[in-house]
């Protein structure tokens, strides 16, 4: 009888926390989203891996060997995309790239995040 109670307790317990923290309950609907894209070095068209993709300055994930990233559990809106620059590669300079993010999708940038290597760009004026 006393094992029977404890684990009655125990079971409650258990429920009551995931109540608490939102698992199992609620309507389940998704709060954030997913971006996948390609880091490209503009000079030899090779995806990069290594380097640290943001998006909207929030979430970060470093790419693999051929340059592929995905970064989870972004808000939604337009955002803006950033490679964190390092020694051999910053992003292309130019206009920023913006993806929209729907909670609940993955959106796939339509072309790559562009990088160079900074000792290829003509000197600043």
């Amino acid at each position: 009888m006393r094992t029977q109670m404890l684990l009655l307790l125990v079971t409650g317990g258990v429920l009551f926390a995931l109540v608490l923290t939102g698992c199992g309950g609620g309507d389940g609907a998704a709060t954030t989203g997913t971006v996948t894209g390609w880091v490209v070095d503009v000079d030899s068209g090779l995806g990069i891996g290594g380097l640290t993709v943001l998006i909207g300055g929030q979430s970060g994930e470093s790419t693999v060997p051929d340059g592929d990233f995905t970064v989870r559990r972004i808000p939604p809106g337009t955002h803006v995309v950033t490679v964190v620059p390092t020694a051999a590669f910053e992003m292309v300079p130019g206009p920023p790239v913006t993806v929209p993010v729907v909670a609940g999708a993955t959106t796939a940038l339509p072309a790559p995040v562009l990088v160079i290597d900074p000792a290829s760009l003509p000197p600043e004026p």
